[in-house]
């Protein structure tokens, strides 16, 4: 069970809400891998006016990328984010160039 503990407090502020949604995010892409599921909960968050998601959604999306249409299923966030750049671009134009060739 995930613990939010970190996050409890007598008072609710955008901090804590924006800190909720991105560590819920974090917990349902790397335990169940399902990426599409956290991206969902973020754009909730950011159609519900909370702010600072955008960054997490964008790292959540070009891993969504990779997973689903680089057929890069064993990457998880802990490993994406870890990544180099580079390292990243190699990876999604790996994709691109057998699509060329095809």
């Amino acid at each position: 069970m995930p613990s939010f503990l970190h996050l409890s407090s007598d008072q609710l502020d955008q901090d804590l809400v924006t800190e909720w949604y991105k560590d819920r995010a974090a917990q349902i892409s790397q335990k169940t891998g399902l990426t599409q599921n956290a991206l969902h909960l973020l754009e909730i968050g950011m159609e519900s006016g909370v702010i600072g998601l955008r960054e997490m959604w964008n790292t959540l999306l070009v891993l969504n990328y990779l997973i689903y249409d680089c057929e890069c299923s064993c990457l998880n966030l802990v490993e994406f984010q870890s990544k180099d750049p580079l390292e990243i671009v190699k990876l999604m134009m790996s994709k691109v160039s057998c699509f060329m060739k095809n």
